[in-house]
């Protein structure tokens, strides 16, 4: 047991070797971005495609309805392309910055050496909003009788920084069905 509770609770480089992917002192609740969310293993839980087309099963109908509630309980977002496909998900999604009302909370800060692990959580952030929707579809997956991890830890995104990358993502997103056979996350599946 930790002798110290305030040490315990602190990221410890020496300890905890997972690299951020995160772009260090970015806020990530302005702007667009694309994200990837990745079924635990790789394992197809929401469908299959067909004649290069995404065939929804049931968990893949809830992992849409999901997506597509985000704007409704988020009124900072706004989704523009996406797919579900057999073991993961693309997404672009806006955040809009909220209007301040009243004075705001700022998230406490450790120290400059620690910060950086905690620059992305707090409302309406890309986190968070990724996050609430991981836990939102593996809820009402698992009360279907679905017994084990519907995520991998994490997620993948990219901050769109112009209209080319824009029309880039969005294409790779529509397209990705018929390019199945030759995804990365396919052939991951064939080793």
């Amino acid at each position: 047991m930790c002798g110290d509770f305030y040490i315990c609770l602190v990221y410890n480089p020496d300890k905890h070797h997972r690299r951020s992917v995160r772009i260090r002192n970015y806020g990530y609740n302005n702007g667009f971005y694309s994200v990837t969310l990745c079924c635990e293993n790789r394992v197809c839980i929401f469908g299959k495609i067909k004649n290069d087309t995404m065939q929804l099963n049931d968990y893949g109908e809830i992992a849409q309805k999901e997506w597509q509630r985000t704007t409704e309980i988020r009124k900072n977002v706004k989704l523009h392309e996406f797919i579900v496909m057999p073991n993961h998900i693309h997404g672009i999604l806006e955040i809009v910055p909220a209007q301040p009302v009243g004075a705001r909370r700022a998230l406490p800060r450790i120290n400059d050496l620690h910060s950086s692990r905690f620059q992305n959580q707090g409302r309406g952030t890309l986190s968070s909003i990724i996050g609430a929707y991981k836990s939102s579809v593996s809820k009402q997956i698992h009360e279907t009788g679905f017994i084990g991890k519907i995520w991998q830890r994490n997620f993948y995104e990219q901050v769109i920084r112009d209209e080319q990358s824009y029309q880039n993502i969005s294409e790779y997103i529509m397209n990705n069905p018929m390019n199945w056979q030759n995804d990365e996350l396919f052939q991951l599946l064939l080793e």
